[in-house]
């Protein structure tokens, strides 16, 4: 059975993690809305032969870039925590 001192070093690395993800997931985020000032040539622009504007594209990548990013937290905060029962136990 882990020890309360395992369980504050497992939510220590988990909470970095999260906040890893989470900054790269604002930065990729304020780079859409930085599409809507500075960068709006960019993202009004027609992709090559195309009629689809430059920022549509982007936004489609950033839900689809969420969402992989969610998956590789899932995975990792999996590989921390492979006996997750134990911390719940604690949590409670």
């Amino acid at each position: 059975m882990s020890t309360p001192q395992d369980v504050q070093t497992l939510i220590r690395k988990k909470n970095r993690l999260r906040l890893i993800m989470a900054l790269f997931i604002m930065a990729l985020y304020f780079g859409f809305a930085l599409g809507y000032g500075p960068l709006n040539e960019l993202f009004a622009e027609k992709m090559a032969g195309s009629l689809i504007p430059f920022g549509l594209v982007y936004f489609v990548g950033l839900i689809f870039s969420f969402v992989i990013i969610e998956m590789i937290y899932l995975k990792i905060a999996k590989q921390l925590d492979p006996k997750e029962d134990e911390v719940s136990h604690y949590a409670k």
